[in-house]
């Protein structure tokens, strides 16, 4: 999340400083697990981070797991994000973005691992489509495994005399021409995923919420994120499990349950992108959840690394195991710093707002197709929220009902094509000394370190 042109110093130089901060953790405090006093657990349950066995994750399809093997036989559920759906489709569906999948042969990897639910809800569900999504569906039903994060319908698992309910949720997720209506990954909305909560009553004694959401490579939750994820274990949600960041980020105890705010990567191969992101985008945390009949009483940590190639195994190294326990320490305390949360969402903020004159010239040097795709986005929760961020920005706030009024129209309407990309751009050039006012490079720098 580093923007150059608003550097008083080089971005390399922030990048050393980022890795220097990263190598330099305090060990004294560390981080290996939160026990409610008075209560023992009833049932564990483990959840890991996105997983996508792409053909670039070389990985054996029994063995792909076997790193942590024992970990997934000790406990009575598992859980995770599947990140590249199972399917023989190779047609995308959206001409914009980067498109993953999964062979479905892979789906014995996913048994072999003994997967109890997986959410399909994510930015990568419609890569390929409404129907390569339903693909995926079924051969997760058919290998045994329960899926949730379609519609806000919950599904139900039933062990050690407990139901539990598993949701899941997205932000944002790929809308090409030919996505049609269903199925799709359900909307991240607070509205939506506090009426889904309270709609499973009775019907379950615990409620899981999977929420697919925010930006890459931050190791701290928007403010708005953690106040959407309390405000779900407030609604009556046992444990939130929030994915995408591609690293790992604190969690808490909240209410009577727990909310992990980000997972990191459960099994994915390291490519480029993921390496110039961040540099523990190799290493994450498979937290294991200690539940009885009120809720979450404990959260266990076990450090895990990845391989190039994806393959995930327990962490051994005894230094990169103490710097990940002593990271996730400090990013625990901050999740009280009310302050210092809206301070790197400022700047987030600013920085995903920069990023879009190119994102949509970019869409406009493939077609009008791509360009209709891209401000399509803005009717999804994640940039919606960026549009309320324009009404701040004065040369941005006819901009941000304009691109509101667009999303009410068919897409086959005339004004898609007659948007004034033009406009837009020259209101982004006018606001951008706005913009850069409120970002603090100290600020961008600190979001990414623990």
């Amino acid at each position: 999340m580093y923007l150059p042109e608003v550097f008083p110093i080089p971005w390399r130089a922030l990048g050393a400083l980022e890795r220097a901060g990263l190598h330099a953790l305090p060990w004294q405090r560390q981080l290996h697990a939160l026990r409610r006093p008075g209560r023992q657990p009833q049932l564990r349950l483990l959840a890991l981070g996105d997983i996508a066995l792409t053909p670039a994750a070389r990985v054996e399809t029994a063995r792909a797991f076997s790193g942590i093997a024992s970990l997934l036989d000790s406990v009575d559920l598992r859980t995770a994000n599947l990140e590249a759906q199972l399917t023989t489709s190779t047609e995308r569906a959206s001409v914009i973005g980067s498109a993953i999948r999964a062979e479905p042969v892979m789906i014995e990897a996913l048994r072999a691992a003994r997967f109890d639910v997986l959410t399909v809800a994510n930015n990568h569900a419609l890569d390929f489509g409404n129907a390569a999504l339903a693909e995926s569906v079924a051969h997760l039903v058919d290998g045994g495994i329960q899926v949730c994060g379609i519609a806000t319908t919950p599904t139900i698992v039933q062990t050690r005399g407990k139901r539990i309910a598993f949701l899941g949720f997205c932000d944002d997720h790929f809308n090409g021409q030919n996505v049609q209506e269903s199925p799709r990954p359900a909307l991240a909305t607070l509205a939506a995923v506090e009426a889904a909560v309270r709609r499973v009553g009775s019907a379950a004694d615990l409620v899981v919420v999977h929420l697919h959401w925010g930006y890459e490579f931050a190791l701290h939750p928007l403010l708005a994120q953690r106040d959407f994820a309390r405000r779900v274990i407030d609604s009556g949600a046992s444990l939130v499990l929030c994915h995408h960041a591609h690293v790992p980020l604190g969690f808490e105890f909240h209410g009577n349950g727990a909310i992990a705010y980000g997972l990191g990567n459960g099994l994915m191969a390291l490519s480029p992108y993921l390496r110039q992101g961040h540099a523990w985008t190799d290493r994450s945390v498979a937290l294991e959840f200690g539940l009885d009949q009120n809720g979450v009483c404990a959260i266990t940590a076990h450090p895990v690394r990845l391989q190039r190639n994806g393959a995930v195994s327990l962490m051994e190294e005894m230094s990169d195991s103490r710097a990940l326990r002593a990271g996730l320490f400090r990013m625990n305390e901050r999740l009280d710093q009310t302050d210092v949360l809206k301070r790197w969402q400022t700047v987030r903020s600013v920085v995903e707002t920069l990023r879009i004159p190119g994102s949509i010239e970019g869409a406009a040097a493939i077609s009008r197709r791509a360009v209709r795709e891209r401000l399509g986005a803005f009717a999804l929760p994640r940039q919606a929220r960026l549009v309320e961020f324009f009404s701040e920005i004065e040369p941005l706030r006819e901009i941000a009902g304009a691109l509101v009024e667009l999303q009410s129209v068919s897409p086959e309407a005339a004004r898609w094509e007659e948007f004034p990309v033009s406009l837009l751009n020259e209101a982004f050039q006018r606001a951008k000394p706005f913009l850069t006012a409120k970002y603090r490079w100290t600020d961008a720098l600190r979001a990414r370190l623990p």
